[in-house]
C-alpha cells in the first residue's frame, strides 16, 4: 500500500491510501502542520502492528525553494521527520516534484497548472476516483499524487 501526503504548514495534512490502483481511504489530520504527522505516524505504526495493511511507500511532494526561505526550511524539517520515520519503519519514501504529477493529469491541455481551468479539471478527475464531491483541495492533491505514483510504479 502507498500512503500519499499533502503537507501544509498552517493546515491539516491530507492523506490517501492506495492499494494497487484502488483508492482505499482519504482524509485529513485533525492537527495542523508538523503536529499532524504524529497522527499519521500512529496510524502507520498501528497498521504495521496489526498487519492490517502493509505500507510499503510514503509519497510526498518534494519541497522546492520558494521565494520565502523560512517556508522552505519548515517544509524540509517536516520531510526530515518523515524520512526518519520511514527509516525506522522500513518504509520507502518517494518525493515527487509538484509540477511532475500535476502535468501528468494536464498533459493534453494547455492550462497553466495553477489556473482555474486546471483546478476544475483536477477536481473532476479526483471526484471520479474519490466518488464523492466533498473533498478538500489538499485531499484531492493527496489522492492524485498517490495515484500518479502508483501508475508510474507499475
Amino acid at each position: 500500500m502507498i500512503i500519499s501526503l499533502d503537507i501544509g504548514l498552517k493546515k491539516a495534512i491530507a492523506y490517501a491510501g492506495i492499494a494497487g490502483d484502488t483508492l482505499v481511504f482519504v482524509g485529513s489530520t485533525e492537527k495542523k502542520g508538523a503536529s499532524g504527522l504524529d497522527e499519521i505516524f500512529a496510524f502507520i505504526r498501528d497498521a504495521h502492528k496489526y498487519n492490517y495493511r502493509y505500507i510499503e511507500t510514503i509519497v510526498t511532494e518534494r519541497p522546492y525553494k520558494k521565494a520565502n526561505p523560512e517556508v522552505f526550511r519548515q517544509f524540509a524539517q517536516i520531510i526530515g521527520r518523515i524520512e526518519e520515520f520511514c527509516n525506522e519503519q522500513d518504509i520507502e519514501l518517494q518525493q515527487i516534484m509538484p509540477a511532475h504529477w500535476k502535468r501528468s493529469y494536464l498533459a493534453k491541455t494547455k492550462f497553466p497548472a495553477k489556473s482555474k481551468e486546471a483546478n476544475a479539471l483536477l477536481n473532476s478527475i479526483a471526484e471520479s476516483i474519490i466518488r464523492r464531491n466533498n473533498f478538500t483541495p489538499d485531499e484531492r492533491d493527496a489522492v492524485l499524487l498517490g495515484m500518479y505514483y502508483a501508475r508510474r510504479k507499475k
